[in-house]
């Protein structure tokens, strides 16, 4: 059992940062030192890719809110996404707004990243 919230919102950020890493996305991901500490260093992640992620491990959620702390987290030209979990959720949840999911979707369907059963090849999915 985990001592500390702080403890359970590591523990994702860790997993988040590995997942990213062993996606091929980005090798040198990693979790944010004394993230959202320092004003140049919002994002919960550290990654190349042009995403602010705010990682939330809590059992009562505030979407909006967490929504809000990635925007303002968020460089220009990045992407603010929110990872949301708890306890014996089987896989975390990824909050993003509308303009970039379409964004991120038309990017890999211009890239052939799309699976197969739309038409388009497949490529490495995380989690499966």
């Amino acid at each position: 059992m985990l001592k500390s919230p702080k403890q359970k919102g590591s523990r994702l950020e860790r997993e988040v940062a590995e997942r990213i890493r062993s996606s091929g996305l980005d090798k040198t991901a990693s979790r944010m030192p004394l993230s959202g500490a320092m004003e140049c260093l919002k994002s919960d992640i550290f990654t190349k890719l042009p995403i602010s992620v705010e990682c939330k491990n809590q059992e009562s959620w505030k979407p909006l809110e967490y929504l809000n702390q990635a925007k303002s987290g968020a460089k220009q030209n990045e992407i603010p996404v929110v990872i949301m979990s708890k306890n014996r959720l089987p896989e975390p949840i990824v909050m993003l707004e509308l303009k970039d999911f379409i964004w991120i979707l038309q990017l890999a369907k211009e890239s052939g990243g799309l699976t197969q059963q739309y038409g388009y090849t497949k490529r490495k999915q995380t989690g499966k």
